[in-house]
């Protein structure tokens, strides 16, 4: 049987006193509200984790049942992360797995990429133990080194096929080392803590090694920051920053589900995106990432979107999305609201926190649909075969990708505007996408089911009173443009597309040349990474993976083969040399006239409606 994590349940953090926030003193463990126990067909599976030798990055696991049946049975581990939709295969880091009985060795074969066999002849315990490698610093997989371990259940813990039910883990770490998890301390214990199912265990992120602390207290609840690494952060800045964006969320859907909620932030040297989980969210982030303002700004949406994921996918969810089926892809015509959604809500959280303005928030919408216009795939793909197909293209994308496909997070954020803007304007501000994100959570609260998209469009409709199906089907279901100047315009806004930024000169006001491939520098050489469709390039014959050499006779260089480009007028015909798979080829291109440099959303004509239209959605005075 399946249990479903309940709301309100509380998620005790195990770490240092709490500092700043309004409050002192130390967490005190969270009560279940369903302690995990035996019962009859849902046996309590305790598991343990160990790290004798972090240097080998091996992580020794042990998987007990104490009083299993006889028979054969199988093991599994899950094939993806909830919440990253791509078939990864964790199980390919499993090692020498065996099973015992009291000591007494039994037959354990892999009989399958993520499946194992267990013979158990006759009733009583049962241990299986494995090690798994743990060297992947993503939010997806497990990492441990010397220094720290990030861990992720999904890439741990085994399950029984076909059953699910409490759990217990307990885990052995390094003494000198924190244990910082999301998990529920088991009462009377330093290092057991319980989930009521699967689902909950494995969405609980494990941290093991140094970090710095701190937490605030928003909405009656408590909130963690663990942070690992140092860099060029401000570590009182983001804890007043978040606790402002923590508190703009609980404005829009009331009291948090939660009793606790933990920030996992890992400094490293790259940027490794975020990953949602119930109560608690992973990001990896470059350590000197938060300088210029621009880049903290990156951050805080960052944070501001994987903490709106605590209800729109965590709860709010397409059907598929809970229970799991770990070991298949699970498809859904949903992610544009769970994610595309979660990033317009991420970017409107932080304006209403305060940590950016108006200006900066129609800047930042502004470049995402200067993003969506140089997608060419846009015109070939809708949002919801993107969210179907998100498995083999989103995650996995070829060549092509720009010209034939679109990001249900681009697109997505853009139609949640676009909604927004619809609902407003059609009930005189009355009503907004806020209605629609609060009804839907209603229907979670009092159903605890998922929704189909029928049912998603069903609600939103229910929830402002629209007719609503028509554009989304027009916005969601078929693939094309998005009328942004039309929906801008009750606002007394509108979208400027020219051809260079503003406060500098058009040297020509048809824009200059363009080739239409996208160019990535690799060791001070120019390969082609995508050739856009219906481009300059493509007619030419150029070819992704070639590399661009000369144009006109004259060498390009990396630091300036664009500018080279751009100082040409359109239709200019002029040789372009490459080289391809080391054979120099010469191509005739005619470039083409050059896309919008720059694009703004800025004030236009006003009236009373516009100027009340435009502050319900950014607030008293905007742009005045």
């Amino acid at each position: 049987m399946h249990a479903m994590v309940r709301e309100n349940v509380g998620q005790g953090l195990r770490g240092s006193p709490r500092r700043g926030g309004g409050g002192s003193g130390r967490y005190e463990p969270a009560r279940l509200l369903r302690q995990p126990t035996s019962e009859e067909g849902c046996p309590l599976i305790q598991h343990t984790l160990s790290i004798p030798d972090p240097r080998t990055h091996m992580i020794e696991m042990a998987w007990h049942d104490p009083d299993r049946p006889a028979g054969r049975w199988t093991l599994r581990m899950p094939a993806w992360t909830p919440g990253s939709y791509m078939i990864r295969d964790p199980a390919r880091h499993v090692v020498g797995l065996t099973a015992h009985r009291a000591g007494v060795p039994l037959t354990a074969a892999w009989t399958g990429k993520d499946r194992w066999e267990v013979d158990h002849p006759q009733s009583g315990p049962l241990t299986v133990t494995y090690r798994v490698f743990a060297h992947d610093l993503s939010v997806r997989e497990s990492f441990l080194d010397d220094e720290f371990g990030l861990l992720l259940g999904t890439s741990l813990f085994l399950r029984m096929e076909g059953e699910d039910g409490p759990q217990r883990v307990t885990i052995h770490h390094p003494p000198a080392w924190q244990l910082l998890t999301a998990l529920s301390p088991e009462p009377g214990t330093d290092a057991s803590f319980v989930a009521p199912d699967y689902d909950a265990l494995v969405d609980a992120p494990i941290y093991v090694g140094p970090a710095r602390v701190d937490s605030f207290v928003a909405g009656g609840a408590d909130h963690r920051i663990v942070l690992v690494g140092s860099g060029n952060e401000n570590l009182d800045r983001i804890r007043s920053d978040l606790d402002a964006v923590v508190r703009a969320a609980h404005d829009l859907f009331g009291p948090p589900p939660y009793a606790c909620y933990t920030f996992f932030l890992v400094l490293s040297d790259r940027r490794g995106g975020g990953l949602e989980h119930r109560d608690s969210t992973c990001i990896i982030y470059p350590r000197f990432g938060f300088e210029p303002r621009t880049e903290y700004r990156k951050f805080l949406v960052l944070c501001a979107h994987e903490f709106f994921h605590t209800w729109n996918v965590k709860r709010i969810r397409p059907v598929e999305l809970g229970p799991f089926d770990y070991q298949s892809e699970v498809y859904t015509d949903l992610l544009w609201a769970m994610e595309g959604l979660t990033s317009y809500y991420a970017e409107l959280l932080c304006l209403r926190a305060g940590c950016f303005g108006p200006a900066v928030f129609l800047e930042r919408l502004a470049e995402a649909i200067r993003d969506l216009d140089a997608t060419p795939g846009r015109l070939m793909m809708s949002l919801a075969a993107a969210s179907r197909l998100a498995w083999i293209k989103h995650y996995r994308p070829d060549a092509s990708a720009p010209s034939t496909q679109v990001s249900y997070y681009l697109k997505g954020m853009l139609v949640g505007l676009c909604l927004d803007l619809f609902i407003r304007a059609r009930t005189a501000g009355a009503r907004s996408l806020d209605h629609v994100m609060r009804g839907l959570w209603e229907h979670q609260q009092s159903t605890g089911a998922g929704v189909t998209y029928a049912r998603w469009v069903h609600l939103a409709e229910h929830a402002t009173g629209l007719n609503l199906a028509e554009v989304l089907e027009t916005w969601v279901r078929q693939p094309g443009e998005l009328p942004f100047e039309s929906l801008l315009a009750p606002f007394g806004l509108r979208l400027v597309r020219a051809a260079s930024p503003p406060g500098k000169a058009d040297s020509d006001p048809d824009g200059g040349g363009y080739l239409g491939a996208r160019i990535q520098v690799q060791d001070g050489r120019l390969r082609v990474e995508h050739v856009l469709a219906d481009s300059p390039a493509e007619a030419a014959g150029v070819a992704p993976g070639d590399e661009l050499v000369a144009l006109g006779g004259v060498r390009l260089d990396p630091a300036t083969w664009e500018s080279r480009i751009a100082a040409l007028p359109p239709r200019t015909r002029t040789d372009l040399a490459l080289f391809r798979r080391d054979a120099l080829l010469v191509r005739t291109v005619t470039l083409g006239e050059a896309p919008p440099a720059s694009y703004r959303i800025i004030p236009a004509e006003d009236t009373e409606d516009s100027r009340l239209l435009r502050e319900g959605l950014l607030g008293p005075g905007a742009l005045a």
